[in-house]
């Protein structure tokens, strides 16, 4: 009995490996040669384009996967003629954290330089006050592109597997 039942334990582990990887061998690459970068995702985003009315020629396309429980984004923000381009410097990290977390009713909870496609960056997280949602960013400037790639969900999902794997799949094509 006892050997029956590690062949059925070993076989249910097996399964599982294998699931697992076929889960993990499922997530898509996202690509688009026109705003100049590659990430990978579990399924394939929604594309939204958008016009910044408070920022004459900068456009905003974000490409958004919504889980429900966890969402994946990224945001490239291109700055066209006329546009301000913002800084790589503190000052412009800190005032776009401040800008996001008015705007999403978060907090700032901790930022900090980071390297993000061989650029220099930075990671930011939030925290919702009226809820356990938080969120976690890198922003890093490119060429006339500001990218902000995005994972909003749970502690335990900003520190998991899927999230490293979604920010460390960034890539800009230089």
């Amino acid at each position: 009995m006892r050997i029956s039942l590690n062949v059925f334990l070993g076989g249910a582990l097996l399964c599982g490996v294998i699931a697992s990887a076929n889960a993990a061998d499922a997530w898509k690459l996202v690509s688009d040669s026109n705003f100049g970068f590659s990430v990978l995702m579990p399924a394939t985003p929604q594309l939204a384009n958008f016009a910044k009315p408070d920022s004459p020629g900068v456009t905003e396309h974000r490409y958004v996967l919504d889980q429900n429980d966890v969402l994946y984004l990224v945001q490239v923000e291109e700055f066209g003629k006329g546009a301000t381009m913002p800084t790589d410097n503190k000052a412009n990290w800190d005032a776009a954290a401040q800008e996001y977390a008015k705007g999403s009713g978060m907090s700032v909870t901790s930022e900090k330089a980071v390297t993000l496609a061989g650029a220099n960056g930075v990671e930011i997280l939030f925290a919702d006050p009226k809820s356990t949602d938080r969120v976690k960013a890198d922003v890093v400037l490119s060429g006339m592109r500001q990218y902000w790639v995005f994972a909003l969900g749970s502690d335990s999902f900003l520190a998991g597997p899927d999230a490293a794997r979604f920010f460390k799949s960034f890539q800009i094509a230089h």
